[in-house]
């Protein structure tokens, strides 16, 4: 067997967790290391009790800029996320009186 057969072999062996039998087809002996990266802890996911959009409905009743507007929204969106997209408030105020968004509150 060549280099490259044998080298593929110990690392299928050892992908197994098979160490001894590697370590019989390399001819070298294995020294396992602990891991150089720590395991990723994952980042806390905040919550925050802020209006949502729950569902909203084809804008079809808006007009030029406030339709371009209206484009932009999505279910699940908060407030902040809405008016950092450059929706107004008075835009969410004037859907919700025409029954066109609903928010959660």
């Amino acid at each position: 067997m060549n280099l490259a057969h044998e080298a593929s072999i110990g690392l299928a062996l050892l992908r197994m967790h098979n160490r001894e039998a590697a370590e019989e087809v390399l001819g070298v002996k294995i020294k396992v290391c602990p891991p150089a990266v720590p395991p990723r802890v994952p980042l806390p996911v905040r919550r925050e009790r802020e209006p949502r959009v729950l569902w909203f409905t084809t804008g079809d009743a808006c007009s030029g800029t406030m339709r371009e507007r209206y484009s932009k929204l999505r279910v699940g969106m908060t407030l902040n996320q809405l008016l950092t997209r450059g929706i107004t408030k008075r835009d969410i105020r004037v859907w919700q009186q025409r029954g066109m968004l609903e928010m959660s509150l």
